[in-house]
């Protein structure tokens, strides 16, 4: 089972969300908390939006040190995000182009050819 644990007011609030039922639990200075928050719309699109921002924290700090390492010091953020998605935006090119060919395959080889990346 994978959970989520948000920390909430300096540690006196967590909730524990499983990442596949999203059932959630909630503690209060550690003891369970009787809350529910079954149907609870709001509740969960604000914690989504939690773990998105994380996520996109940790994306950008990744980035931000890969940058340093990479000799991009001298870079803005901006400047490090916008060459990463411009690289990005490559990827998804290739991928394109990628998809194109073995489209093309199939069809020359009336579908009898798999192509795997």
């Amino acid at each position: 089972m994978t959970e989520t644990t948000f920390h909430f007011d300096g540690g006196k609030y967590t909730i524990v969300r499983d990442d596949i039922t999203f059932a959630t639990e909630a503690y209060r200075y550690g003891e369970p908390w009787d809350r529910s928050f079954v149907g609870d719309k709001l509740f969960h699109a604000m914690l989504n939006e939690i773990e998105d921002l994380k996520e996109y924290k940790s994306w950008y700090d990744e980035a931000i040190e890969a940058s340093n390492k990479a000799g991009f010091a001298c870079m803005t953020a901006a400047e490090v995000i916008h060459y990463q998605e411009s690289e990005i935006e490559r990827l998804r090119e290739y991928e394109k182009a990628y998809r194109e060919l073995v489209e093309t395959v199939n069809k020359v080889s009336g579908g009898y050819t798999r192509v795997d990346a």
